[in-house]
């Protein structure tokens, strides 16, 4: 059905997108995960699909347990980091009109695209995803499995503009009374020539790159007022970013190890 599906697009000249749960071989089509996530880089594009309700996906009357813009900020954020696109769900009432809640949600939602807009749209994963203690679970409705991030995780995404070769520090909670903030994955080779703050580029940033590569930012006490959820630390590179490097064969294991190897910066 799927080679029909493709040969006929083909024919037509267009770019088909087949969707999958967890029936079709890697890099058949696009993996989809119902209400979870991936826990780590994979080679190709996959997806996250979930809604704003933490029950339902339609609209049911009197129940109100929307997420918070925060959360679905950082699933975003974490989901891209790892090559992966969030498809978002909102159940509209009967006539077609949505709750003022669930709009509210989107319209905050959209607005910290406006300004960090740059680290998600065409970017693609750097060499490793992260920084923290927090790790996803993997695979389909899992969730509520996953406990929020704390304010040591970090994901990283990068430019693929050739032309401003950078990389984005995406910083998933504010350090408590500001101060030094260490990313430590950089590498000895990774050259950092400038650093701003994609949601306040008129706010200094003071930083010193370290001789092991670590770079160190020193923060204020509180985050600019234009800033919440996910603060984005755009990291001009004198080179273009590292790449994930993955397993060779891995596409014919188990579920999942379309994974880079050395994606695991966490620490």
């Amino acid at each position: 059905m799927a080679a029909y599906y493709y040969n006929q697009a083909a024919a037509a000249g267009v770019q088909p997108v087949l969707n999958y749960k967890d029936k079709f071989p890697d890099g058949s089509a696009v993996w989809d995960v119902e209400r979870g996530k991936a826990n780590t880089i994979r080679r190709v594009p996959w997806q996250t699909d979930t809604s704003v309700s933490f029950s339902s996906w339609g609209y049911v009357e009197g129940k109100d347990d929307y997420k918070s813009p925060r959360s679905l900020v950082h699933d975003l954020v974490d989901i891209v980091s790892k090559n992966g696109n969030l498809l978002l769900n909102v159940g509209p009432r009967a006539d077609g009109t949505f709750p003022d809640a669930a709009v509210h949600l989107l319209e905050q939602i959209g607005a910290w695209l406006a300004l960090n807009g740059e680290g998600i749209y065409a970017s693609c994963p750097w060499r490793c995803y992260g920084e923290g203690t927090t790790r996803s679970v993997q695979g389909q409705m899992t969730e509520k499995q996953n406990s929020g991030f704390g304010l040591g995780d970090v994901r990283f995404t990068a430019s693929t503009n050739a032309s401003r070769p950078a990389m984005f520090a995406h910083l998933l909670g504010w350090p408590r009374g500001g101060g030094g903030f260490k990313v430590r994955s950089l590498g000895v080779a990774e050259t950092v020539v400038g650093v701003s703050l994609l949601c306040d580029e008129a706010t200094h940033v003071q930083w010193q790159q370290a001789r092991d590569g670590s770079l160190e930012l020193t923060l204020p006490a509180t985050p600019p007022s234009t800033c919440e959820h996910a603060f984005v630390f755009r990291l001009a590179l004198a080179d273009p970013p590292a790449k994930p490097t993955f397993a060779v064969g891995a596409e014919t294991a188990s579920r999942g190890t379309l994974a880079a190897l050395n994606n695991a910066c966490l620490v």
